[in-house]
């Protein structure tokens, strides 16, 4: 057995000897009787000169024993040892014998002071220690976090991005367009391993109309930390310019979904009307193309009809493309929102626009300008 071990248990049991009772002396009091006695001396036969003695006695004191609970023991039996004058030692020891606890984890005896573990190299912190009453934590310095075991730091910088593309916008005259971009670049200035996946498995495609997002995702390996590009790219049929409003008339166009397609058509108002080479049953579409069909610019309604020539410009299914009012009148804009659908709905070939945006091919939707 290690000599500090039996230090240590001679130490226990030398202390353990003194418990129970013991002599303590103290000092105790007696009264005694002062008195004083004369007495003359005259030598032997009184031959020699006579001498006068004074003898006294004064209060005395004698010491006295009584029982009592050895040092550092207490109790009804002077058996329960005291730790720095209490039966309890702080941050939880047991006080087992005068002055020396024993003490949990983190805490050190003889009177559980606490343990900067801290000080020594042993607690295994890669970065930083941090002591708590009992025990201590780890922290990692800027830029780092604890990994699972509590102990060693990671870079929590997730992977660095360089090169991710803008949103892009394409007219197409055709159905599909081909598209080319330009990879973005991860890196990780710790040099640990990017995995790196994206939606599209090389840098181009051919893209039909619609909206399509590219996106790249670089996970770092060793603490799942990612960083993101995607970019969306937007393929569109090429634009027309803007078709004219006829004078004395009303355009009426879609007004949802204009960038796949417009279709439109004319109104003219009472008293006004196209030429008789021209037709209000005529779409204006523009297509992909980038041009209007039928041509634009449509027709006014720059014809005065009189009375007495109505039948010459008006067949009698017109009448429904004639308002009498003001367009900017609420009820007549109504009116046209409402025969624009009907039209568009009940045209074969453009019917499908409604049907595939149903939710928006509603009166309300209908742009109308005079």
């Amino acid at each position: 057995m290690k000599p500090l071990m039996w230090i240590m248990i001679l130490g226990l049991s030398f202390r353990d000897v003194y418990s129970d009772y013991c002599p303590q002396r103290t000092t105790c009091s007696s009264t005694c009787y002062r008195s004083s006695k004369y007495h003359r001396d005259c030598g032997l036969f009184g031959w020699r000169r006579c001498t006068k003695y004074r003898r006294r006695s004064f209060t005395c004191y004698v010491t006295c024993y009584q029982q009592a609970c050895c040092t550092g023991y207490t109790g009804s039996s002077c058996n329960t040892p005291l730790c720095d004058g209490s039966t309890s030692c702080p941050n939880g020891g047991t006080c087992r014998s005068p002055d020396y606890c024993v003490c949990p984890t983190g805490f050190s005896p003889p009177l559980c002071n606490d343990i900067d573990e801290c000080l020594s190299t042993s607690h295994g912190c890669q970065h930083d220690c941090r002591n708590t009453a009992g025990s201590y934590y780890c922290t990692c310095w800027a830029g780092y976090e604890r990994s699972y075991d509590l102990k060693t730091c990671l870079d929590i910088q997730p992977p660095v991005l360089t090169g991710c593309s803008e949103d892009v916008h394409i007219n197409a005259t055709d159905h599909t367009v081909q598209y080319n971009w330009t990879e973005p670049t991860f890196t990780d200035p710790m040099g640990s391993d990017l995995k790196i996946v994206s939606n599209y498995p090389s840098p181009e495609f051919t893209f039909p109309w619609g909206d399509y997002t590219v996106q790249y995702v670089a996970t770092k390996t060793s603490n799942g930390l990612q960083t993101e590009c995607s970019f969306q790219i937007k393929v569109r049929p090429t634009p027309c310019e803007e078709l004219n409003v006829p004078v004395n008339g009303a355009r009426l166009c879609n007004g949802w979904k204009t960038d796949y397609g417009r279709f439109c058509m004319i109104m003219c108002q009472q008293n006004y009307t196209i030429g008789p080479s021209q037709s209000y049953y005529t779409w204006h579409v523009c297509g992909a193309s980038g041009n209007w069909i039928a041509a634009s610019p449509v027709p006014d309604c720059s014809v005065p009809v009189a009375y007495e020539y109505e039948d010459e410009y008006y067949h009698p299914e017109y009448a429904g493309y004639v308002y009498s009012s003001s367009c900017e009148d609420d009820a007549t804009r109504n009116t046209l929102q409402t025969l624009y659908i009907d039209y568009l709905k009940g045209t074969e070939g453009f019917s499908s626009f409604c049907s595939t945006y149903e939710s928006e091919c509603i009166k309300e939707n209908v742009d109308v300008k005079c």
